[in-house]
């Protein structure tokens, strides 16, 4: 890929930089790789510990994930995407009640987040709290009224509750934004930074 010189093979910050790298370009078991050596050589890392998880995540391994996320936490609790991609794990293993807990904390740091509160809306919908997740929806989208996503979630929860007309209202939004704006990635897909 690009060689490190002694300098660098020695330092956890140019490890998390690589992996970083590697991470964006699809490559989460390499880019893993490098997270564990920048832990190696500074265990305590907050960096190193977030983008293990992310690592972690992208390969499906939530329950590992979620153990470099707390980690990360633990040493700086002022992380939104940290308690946003936590409770991404968590939702995946089913563990929704937990995950709104982390969705709130990353909430309280970065209220204005739609990813988050779209995040939060399907939490509740799998709790069946409907009402709630499209009150999170609505807050999604005025954030972001070109979040497809979060309408086409909308209009599903909307005919779940038998709100046809609404629903019907969501998904001609879905059908005029998706030829511009497309879908983003979706939720299995963490943040890195």
């Amino acid at each position: 890929m690009f060689p490190f010189n002694n300098s660098q093979s020695n330092n956890a910050n140019a490890w998390i930089v690589r992996g970083v790298i590697l991470y964006n370009r699809g490559l989460s078991l390499e880019a893993l790789g490098c997270f564990e050596r920048a832990l190696e050589l500074d265990p305590q890392n907050v960096h190193a510990l977030y983008n293990k998880g992310n690592a972690l995540a992208r390969l499906g391994k939530d329950y590992e994930a979620i153990e470099f996320f707390t980690k990360a936490l633990e040493l700086n609790s002022m992380m939104p995407d940290a308690w946003n991609n936590k409770g991404n794990s968590l939702s995946r293993l089913g563990k929704d009640d937990e995950a709104l807990g982390c969705f709130d904390k990353a909430l309280e740091l970065t209220p204005r987040d739609a990813e988050i509160w779209a995040n939060k809306a399907l939490s509740l919908v799998t709790l069946n709290r409907l009402e709630e997740a499209l009150d999170c929806y609505n807050k999604a989208l005025e954030i972001d009224p070109n979040f497809t996503e979060a309408w086409l979630w909308k209009g599903m929860a909307e005919a779940r509750l038998g709100k046809n007309a609404e629903a019907d209202a969501s998904f001609k939004t879905v059908g005029h934004l998706y030829p511009t704006k497309g879908m983003r990635r979706n939720r299995t897909d963490s943040h890195i930074s």
